[in-house]
């Protein structure tokens, strides 16, 4: 399974998050729920990408550990 995601673009989906929070925060009017948001939907884009770059699936990690 990692050889099959050898040589693959990464991080793409890390700099669009980025730039939407950013664009999100600059136009939209500001609330602290928003940027709370906006954090969390970070946290979740930057959980994907280290899951991609790791050597083992966090998922198989997981099944690996007794976790479903």
């Amino acid at each position: 399974m990692v050889e099959a995601g050898k040589g693959k673009p990464r991080g793409a989906g890390l700099i669009f998050s980025i730039t939407s929070v950013l664009v999100f925060l600059v136009f939209v009017p500001f609330r602290w729920e928003y940027v709370i948001y906006c954090g969390l939907f970070l946290l979740e884009m930057l959980s994907g990408y280290l899951d991609d770059r790791s050597a083992v699936s966090w998922s198989a990690a997981c099944v690996i550990m007794g976790y479903r």
